[in-house]
């Protein structure tokens, strides 16, 4: 559930690039660091391994770069001419926004393959090894850190979570607007067990397909992300879900003119740095 309070951030995409980060470029540029600290947390690159990830990485940074970011532009251009038309944010006007910005993560995914196949191709059965115990600790850690939490907890930290995403935009929320998130904070329906249950067979089922990685592995790989992406939301999700868009949608029409300001001159900076980004890919 904590993942869909992030919508807000997801309809204005820098949740996909940024982290959050002011200066989008900062991040944005070391995108092959972060994906490298990731891995090796999970995997132990030998040199030359590590050499064909880096030139992969790079082409998958340009790839984004030049073809995606656009597309962002436009879509933040879209959400601005929005905002500034003084037209009502409703949960389909955010489900239009949502859908469009599936879209880009979805295709993040599958040409994510490009990357994933050359490393599980020059695995060892060690390396293999190593990946697959690191994904069931990390799936340990995080049944400990969510099932121990009570109801009153996990309600508390998804209020909070939702609080905090829509402040990083708006600023300071009025008691109005608090009110919104606290009152879909008590009925909100509990999401974490199934989550985990899901994240568990999801990797179950990659490292099931890394352990075969003949030459049909690119195939099964975007076949495998093309189920996972398509496949139908839980009951618990989808309740969640459609609470949080009509709390956004409550929290966006009671802005106030500060709040407004913030949160356009916000998305305004993203998309102008964003758009610098994609014009320098274009002259080098």
């Amino acid at each position: 559930m904590i993942r869909s309070a992030r919508l807000f951030g997801v309809t204005v995409l820098c949740a996909i690039v940024l982290a959050g980060c002011t200066r989008t470029s900062l991040v944005y540029n070391r995108i092959p660091t972060l994906i490298n600290w990731t891995l090796d947390d999970y995997i132990t690159l030998d040199r030359s391994q590590q050499s064909v990830l880096d030139e992969q990485l790079d082409e998958y940074l340009n790839w984004h770069q030049t073809t995606q970011l656009p597309q962002y532009v436009a879509l933040l251009d879209d959400v601005l001419e929005h905002l500034d038309s003084a037209a009502p944010v409703t949960e389909a006007v955010l489900t239009r926004w949502q859908e469009r910005a599936d879209i880009f993560a979805a295709d993040l995914q599958y040409r994510a393959v490009d990357w994933i196949v050359p490393m599980a191709q020059t695995a060892s059965d060690k390396q293999r090894q190593e990946l697959a115990t690191a994904i069931d600790e990390k799936q340990r850690e995080l049944e400990q850190k969510y099932s121990d939490r009570t109801q009153d907890q996990y309600r508390k930290d998804a209020v909070d979570s939702l609080t905090d995403n829509l402040a990083d935009y708006l600023g300071r929320l009025t008691e109005e607007q608090q009110a919104f998130i606290d009152g879909a904070g008590e009925r909100l329906v509990r999401y974490d067990s199934v989550w985990l249950a899901n994240r568990a067979r999801t990797f179950a089922r990659f490292t099931a397909l890394l352990q075969a990685p003949d030459e049909t592995l690119h195939e099964r790989l975007l076949a495998f992300f093309e189920a996972r992406l398509t496949a139908p939301t839980s009951a618990e999700y989808g309740h969640n879900q459609t609470l949080i868009k009509a709390t956004i949608v409550q929290v966006l029409t009671a802005r106030t003119d500060k709040q407004h300001q913030k949160l356009t001159r916000r998305l305004g900076a993203i998309r102008d740095d964003l758009a610098r980004l994609a014009e320098r890919a274009e002259t080098n």
